[in-house]
């Protein structure tokens, strides 16, 4: 009689001359995949039928698998309904089967965990072997992944998943990971971790399954012999894929959870082949595509996560899948992550070991051309990394700029109605997006602190972006580092100095720019308003200016002639009242006396008006084709915050604006600004009197 032994696979008695050491049916099975249902054992059959099992109805099937099939079923006493699973019968049902079915019931009911399915009963009736579970009401994770990748249906877009739906499948992974490592720390390996053996109920909560192939650490087993291939080729570890059993640790399971990661970012396992001999050929041999070439979406830091995972060799996956879930954590909350791509030559250095006979023949053809095909290939990878940036980085630059065009069309438009809109508004995050800058990052859940920045319209809306953008970035990521908070500053332009006097009496802007005189008018209605510092400046002033060819050469010559002012409340405007009343000039001494809501407005209308009117505007703005009449200082203007700010930030607000000194900040801003000084209240009170003069001029 011919020796025999037991096949490697499912146990069954074979020759001792088998092929491999296996069965003739699991050969074919590890040539050309499972047999299909129909080809299974008509045995099975009369267990899908069957209405009454013990102390059980059976509803309906709804699983089956290699060594077992799972009913729908309501158990008697408790009334209540469970998912039963039996043993499978027929020839199938061989000594091996019935002892792995008997592990993975013991296994399963050993683990108390709300991400893992409970096992409430384990049994034998009618000489089949059987045990129930708990019945999860949803689907299995299989269910939810598309050819591009897992789609929660919370998204209508049926492309690869974007950022929302990648923190849904983080959100899962993490759960599902601490599960797993529930099970390792109770001695448990799961050995066959795949989406279709992780349940997700109608709440979206993962829950883990089929312990089938489950080994039990602190048990000794002959079920699983060393060359034996245990577990889904697609999802398996190298080391489980080679046949290495015997030896595996809680890092193939760490691997099953990263081929998992990897298919709901994809849309597919990490590897697949015609035939599970072929799949299991490229688990050994190859590495896995980054994520990001099947879906150009994917998180970098994520695809990281999952390719850590992946690692060939054992030792460079994630220490344990507690690990595995922490830094999967750090990543939903937008902290840096651990784990680090391995670089290109870490990548070629694992290759050659995993083929030393094709590395010893090529090592000749290698020292001759390897440091030009490296670098060529190194070469064509970073300029094609660099194409793909440049391409996005085009896009994004277009999408920028045509958003910046509509809004700028936006806020000009409110501008030019001032009667409508007394303040043109554009938040902390808009205005980086503006101006092709970085926001500050916000950690979700990290409330930051909001200021409203404002100014009076010197120039168009978007110019003033323009203007104090450098600012603001500057005053954001200062007092991020001073508050230990990240703070956002939003920016509002008032069409009026009118209307942003009200806002500041009102407390309605944390901090603003304003001029001398609007300040000492502000106060007067809200003593409690801050001076925190002045801008310094080499020279600033304001000037009454006439043409050249106006043939005016004199302040006494200006009656009977029109003149321009600029915004009434204006330092420049309210001086110059001033000192012409004291010239024995008012209003009714000039045949048109108008405003313009800025100093380049005022220019523009002296220069276009063939009646050749004054004007009033500060020096900068004047030209070289005006003349002069009567130059006069202004102290400098102030930069104020509401009478309630918190005094910590007041406090770091001033200490911020005196030490700032980066001349590509000042000189946005045009007028000569050299920085920040401490200025009293006192400078601002020979404005008192020239408002009261100002008055006087339009009344006379």
């Amino acid at each position: 009689m011919p020796q025999t032994t037991k096949c490697k696979n499912c146990g069954a008695a074979v020759r001792m001359d088998a092929p491999f050491g296996h069965c003739s049916k699991c050969l074919l099975e590890l040539g050309f995949g499972p047999f299909p249902e129909e080809a299974r054992s008509p045995a099975a059959a009369p267990q899908d039928q069957a209405r009454s099992f013990g102390d059980y109805d059976i509803i309906e099937r709804i699983g089956r698998g290699g060594m077992g099939v799972v009913f729908k079923a309501r158990q008697r006493r408790p009334n209540r309904l469970v998912a039963l699973k039996m043993v499978l019968a027929g020839e199938l049902a061989s000594p091996t089967l019935v002892q792995r079915f008997r592990i993975e019931a013991e296994a399963a009911a050993n683990l108390d965990h709300p991400n893992i399915v409970p096992i409430y009963e384990v049994g034998e009736s009618a000489q089949r072997h059987y045990f129930t579970m708990k019945l999860i009401e949803g689907i299995s994770l299989a269910q939810l992944i598309s050819k591009f990748g897992f789609h929660d249906g919370k998204e209508l877009s049926t492309g690869p998943p974007g950022r929302n739906v990648q923190k849904s499948i983080a959100t899962l992974m993490v759960k599902v990971a601490r599960a797993v490592h529930y099970a390792h720390q109770r001695g448990v390996l799961h050995r066959d971790i795949k989406p279709s053996n992780i349940l997700v109920d109608v709440q979206g909560e993962p829950h883990l399954t089929d312990f089938g192939v489950a080994k039990m650490v602190a048990h000794t087993s002959e079920l699983t012999l060393s060359g034996a291939v245990i577990g889904t080729p697609s999802y398996m570890a190298p080391e489980q894929a080679a046949g290495d059993t015997k030896h595996l640790t809680t890092a193939a399971d760490i691997y099953s959870l990263g081929a998992v990661l990897y298919e709901l970012l994809t849309g597919r396992p990490p590897f697949r082949g015609e035939t599970p001999v072929e799949t299991l050929r490229k688990v050994v041999e190859q590495e896995p595509e980054r994520p990001q070439s099947l879906n150009k979406i994917a998180d970098p830091d994520l695809a990281t996560i999952c390719l850590k995972c992946l690692e060939k060799d054992p030792r460079q996956r994630y220490g344990s899948a507690e690990a595995l879930a922490e830094d999967l954590e750090r990543w939903l909350r937008d902290e840096p992550i651990l784990a680090h791509r391995a670089s290109r030559a870490v990548r070629f250095k694992r290759w050659a070991r995993r083929n030393p006979l094709l590395t010893a023949t090529s090592a000749g053809l290698v020292m001759l051309m390897g440091v030009a095909l490296i670098l060529m290939v190194l070469m064509f990878a970073e300029r094609r990394r660099t194409e793909e940036l440049s391409a996005e980085w085009r896009r994004t630059e277009e999408m920028r700029l045509d958003w910046r065009e509509k809004k700028a069309l936006e806020m000009d438009d409110m501008a030019a109605n001032p009667g409508k809109y007394p303040s043109v508004k554009i938040d902390s995050r808009e205005r980086h997006f503006m101006t092709g800058t970085l926001a500050p990052k916000v950690i979700p859940g990290q409330k930051p602190i909001r200021l409203l920045f404002g100014v009076y319209p010197h120039l168009k809306p978007t110019e003033m972006v323009e203007m104090f953008a450098p600012t603001l970035d500057y005053l954001e990521r200062s007092l991020a580092q001073r508050l230990s908070k990240p703070v956002l500053i939003d920016f509002v332009v008032f069409n009026s100095y009118a209307a942003g006097e009200l806002a500041l009496e009102k407390g309605q802007v944390d901090l603003m720019r304003v001029g001398p005189g609007s300040f000492v008018l502000a106060r007067r209605n809200n003593p409690g308003i801050q001076l925190l510092v002045a801008q310094r400046h080499n020279d600033f002033g304001a000037v009454i200016f006439v043409s050249t060819n106006s043939g005016v050469l004199a302040i006494a010559e200006l009656r009977g002639r029109p003149i321009v002012f600029g915004d009434s409340n204006s330092t420049a405007t309210i001086l110059a009242k001033a000192f012409l009343l004291e010239s024995g000039l008012s209003k009714k001494d000039f045949s048109s006396v108008t405003h313009r809501a800025g100093h380049s407005l005022v220019v523009d209308a002296v220069k276009s008006n063939p009646n050749h009117p004054a004007g009033v505007a500060k020096e900068t703005a004047v030209g070289k084709d005006m003349r002069v009449l009567h130059r006069y200082p202004i102290v400098g203007m102030p930069w104020v915050a509401r009478s309630d700010l918190d005094p910590e930030i007041a406090k770091a607000l001033k200490q911020i604006l005196l030490t700032l000194q980066d001349e590509s900040i000042l000189d946005k801003f045009k007028d000569g600004v050299t920085g920040f000084k401490e200025e009293s209240l006192e400078a601002y009170q020979p404005i008192e009197p020239a408002i009261e003069k100002a008055i006087l001029f339009g009344a006379m």
